[in-house]
């Protein structure tokens, strides 16, 4: 695993103070009881989407894995990631999707990801990041979205600054670190959508500020899980926008 990709993993994932949660799956019921599910298969209307991967060749095309190097982990870091069946599918239109499993995680994690290297890709149109996930119970239940652009990128930032780079991945100075706009994201039981909009991004405050999050052009996203063990599918990812 380069540098690039260690940053991309972070600890703290779990100290998920304002995290986002599945915003089309679950309401409120006025009984005076919990939350229920009422529909997680009901048609998603309110949004547009520009998929990037759904994972039904059976395979994350372009992905990465990468991991701290301690337990056990599938799929293996530093291949295309298989993908999984899921069992008796989702809502009837997904076959497939990408299942991450952990073991005994002890150093910082691990993390899963897609670069749009060299030129980035341009999401301005869109509003954020959504996919579908869920996770087994007993297990880690925090992810960490987090995007590169470039303000957060030394080496391709750099090169889209004219070879300038806005911070710096390996330096003593603290307050010239790459600090990429991340966020919490929940995870329940069963199958959940979210919608990770980047006006909800934030820094994490350890490294250099950046004047704004710049998605003309992205250049890539990662979802990283902290130590510990972990068991959870993620499926259907994609750039969406509200109708």
């Amino acid at each position: 695993m380069n540098a690039l990709q260690q940053m991309f993993v972070f600890a703290g994932a779990a100290l998920c103070a304002g995290c986002v949660t599945g915003v089309d799956q679950r309401e409120e019921l006025d009984t005076g009881g919990p939350t229920e599910i009422i529909d997680p298969c009901r048609s998603l209307t309110d949004y547009e989407f520009e998929p990037v991967e759904d994972f039904e060749l059976g395979i994350g095309r372009t992905f990465w894995v990468s991991s701290d190097g301690t337990g056990e982990m599938v799929p293996i870091p530093g291949r295309e990631p298989e993908a999984s069946a899921i069992d008796g599918g989702r809502c009837g239109i997904s076959a497939m999707a990408l299942r991450m499993t952990a073991r005994d995680m002890a150093i910082y994690g691990g993390a899963f990801g897609i670069s749009f290297y060299p030129d980035g890709r341009d999401v301005s149109a869109f509003d954020g990041i959504s996919f579908w996930v869920k996770t087994a119970p007993g297990v880690g239940n925090t992810l960490m979205l987090s995007v590169s652009e470039q303000h957060t990128d030394e080496y391709n930032g750099g090169r889209i600054r004219d070879g300038e780079p806005f911070c710096l991945e390996n330096t003593t100075d603290e307050s010239e670190k790459c600090d990429r706009f991340s966020a919490g994201v929940g995870m329940g039981t069963e199958w959940r959508f979210v919608a990770v909009p980047f006006s909800a991004m934030q820094q994490r405050g350890y490294g250099k500020p950046a004047p704004f999050l710049d998605t003309a052009p992205l250049l890539g996203f990662q979802l990283g899980f902290e130590t510990g063990d972990w068991d959870f599918w993620i499926d259907d990812i994609a750039f969406y926008r509200e109708r």
